[in-house]
This record gives structure tokens, sequence and C-alpha cells, in this order.
């Protein structure tokens, strides 16, 4: 298995951020990878009051672009992270999904542990601000292989 690591830079817009991504999952397949694997919060960077405003249902458009992209390259596609939907809440989750090579979702990772860090007069980040944590520690088999949500290679 041939993996890529995608990354790019993400802004305020959804669209332009899911082109981008896309454009470079399908560079990562014609160069020959099978596994491939976008950045958390990959469709968008901004503000924290905006986060409500582009959060996305899974299944939704979003997860549904990147389920259509996998099967047509036929690739497994680890689709970074994305603000997943809450209902009823201003706050989303922080999803990581896994398709495979026909689309099909296998796994969904909401982060658990947020980035919360306050030191006074350096840095002042609250992810807890605009997400909420997940609840699940998550394994996914890749080809006979299992992976933990970060990333590594679990031997049984």
């Amino acid at each position: 298995m041939r993996a890529a690591v995608v990354q790019l830079q993400v802004g305020p817009d959804v669209k332009e951020n899911l082109a981008t991504a896309s454009r470079l999952v399908r560079e990562a397949a014609a160069a020959g990878a099978t596994l491939i694997a976008l950045p958390e919060t990959l469709d968008f960077r901004g503000e924290d009051e905006d986060v409500a405003s582009i959060k996305s249902d899974i299944p939704g458009p979003v997860s549904s672009e990147f389920a259509d992209l996998a099967r047509e390259l036929s690739v497994w596609l680890q689709a970074g992270s994305i603000h997943e939907n809450i209902p009823d809440q201003k706050r989303t989750y922080n999803t990581a999904i896994l398709f495979n090579p026909e689309g099909n979702m296998v796994a969904r990772y909401r982060k658990l542990h947020l980035y919360d860090v306050q030191i006074e007069g350096r840095v002042d980040a609250k992810e807890s601000n605009s997400i909420a944590p997940g609840h699940d520690i998550i394994t996914a088999d890749i080809d006979g292989v299992v992976y933990n949500e970060n990333g590594a290679q679990l031997n049984f």
C-alpha cells in the first residue's frame, strides 16, 4: 500500500477548501497512492462564531463529496476532519471519516482531546468554545491492517 499525506492551507471559504482538497487527492492517486489522508478541519478555518454556519451533517454534502471521490479513484480516503453538525447545538464535532475504495464510510472518529491552551500574554486558544468532544476510541481495518485514530498500527 502506498500512502500519501496531503496538506493544504485551509481558510474560511468551504467550497475553495474542498476544491483544493479534491485536486490534491486526485494528484496523490495519480502518483499511485492507495491510502490518502487529509488534514484536520479541512473544511474551514476561521472565527469560532462562524463555525455554526458551516457545519455539515454526516452523511451530508461534504462527506458525500469525499465518498464519491474515494469511489471514483478507488482509494482509501481518510477525509481529514470536518465540522460535523450536532443537532440543536452551536458547537460541532471535529470528525474524521474513513472511506473505503467503494466509497463506503468504514469509520468515524470524533476528536476526543480538544486543544484548550491559555498562557497569559502568549496564547489563548479554546477549541472547546466551538467544538464538542467525542467519546469513543475508533479503530479501522484497512486491507487487513488495523489502525487507531492516531494512525498508529496496532498489532494483535
